[in-house]
């Protein structure tokens, strides 16, 4: 059956400390690892070969959880955000490949080994400026299992062409907070920068993690609409209220700007991309992302990735 329209948003909080995992409270973790996948179900990337970063992994309330009441958390990884590596043809070919044979160089093997063991929950997408992402959902059990080691490629020789991503070796917290802050002499001279406050100190080396909050939002009539650029008439679109027009002016929504959050109004950096109401819109710092300044949204329903710079 389809999944009714949600009734409620959330706002999600990036907390400065790791995760109670296993209780009420655990909605999941920034930066950190992924739990209750293997290792071969590692998304690794179709660009450069490498495993793909962790960003976030997020349990959703019910009315978000878009594939069904088995599948209650969402945990989703990207390609190296801040580098520009140089794209491995025997990888990107190998991957983008139909066949399911076991391939003649052996250094394609980890690829393979990847193909078949792919998760049946893995949603990969590709944005226009051909980064790739990939999102894989998870079930109770899985949400709660143990968090996985990245693969280890180290060696292969297709990789060479690259250095590794930084964050394999300092954790994708302390990479983001390095590639943000650069170097700096104390902390009273980095104490002011907004990635030092998001933060609230200099993340340690390793794959540490930070708590997501949930918090119920009040007072946002877009709850339930699928988000669009114009008002149309309420039969057709359910009557969605962009936020910066004359009809938005009595719901001051312009407060709700640049938070992460579940459904309800969407705060596009440059154009509304056509989602259905249950979607997730972040920002940068939810995961370590690099979005040139701006904010992305993704499309729980369908798994469409959309992100715009500021």
């Amino acid at each position: 059956m389809p999944l009714a329209l949600p009734t409620n948003a959330y706002d999600l909080e990036l907390l400065k400390h790791p995760p109670a995992r296993g209780t009420d409270t655990d909605y999941g973790w920034c930066y950190g690892l992924p739990p209750g996948i293997t290792e071969s179900q590692w998304p690794l990337s179709p660009y450069d070969g490498f495993p793909m970063q962790p960003c976030f992994t997020l349990r959703l309330p019910e009315q978000y959880r878009t594939k069904g009441a088995d599948y209650v958390a969402l945990t989703m990884f990207a390609d190296q955000q801040h580098d520009e590596p140089t794209e491995i043809e025997a990888i990107a070919d190998y991957l983008g490949s139909e066949t399911l044979e076991p391939p003649a160089d052996a250094n394609l093997k980890p690829y393979w080994i990847y193909k078949q063991n792919r998760h049946p929950m893995e949603f990969s997408m590709k944005d226009i400026i051909d980064h790739n992402f990939a999102a894989i959902w998870l079930t109770a059990a899985e949400f709660a299992g143990p968090l996985c080691q990245p693969p280890r490629l180290t060696g292969n020789p297709l990789l060479a062409r690259n250095p590794p991503p930084p964050w394999l070796e300092y954790g994708s917290a302390r990479a983001t907070f390095d590639f943000h802050i650069g170097s700096y002499d104390s902390i009273e001279e980095i104490a002011k920068k907004e990635w030092y406050r998001r933060f609230g100190r200099v993340p340690a080396i390793g794959h540490h993690a930070y708590a997501i909050g949930i918090i119920p939002r009040d007072g946002d009539p877009n709850v339930g609409h699928p988000p669009r650029d114009q008002i149309l008439h309420k039969n057709e679109l359910g009557g969605y209220i962009p936020p910066y027009c004359k009809e938005a002016e009595p719901f001051d929504l312009a407060q709700l700007s640049t938070r992460n959050h579940l459904g309800g109004t969407m705060f596009p950096e440059q154009w509304t991309p056509k989602f259905s109401a249950t979607y997730l819109e972040i920002e940068e710092h939810f995961g370590g992302f690099n979005f040139g300044g701006g904010n992305a949204q993704l499309d729980l329903a369908t798994m469409e990735f959309d992100w715009a710079c500021g």
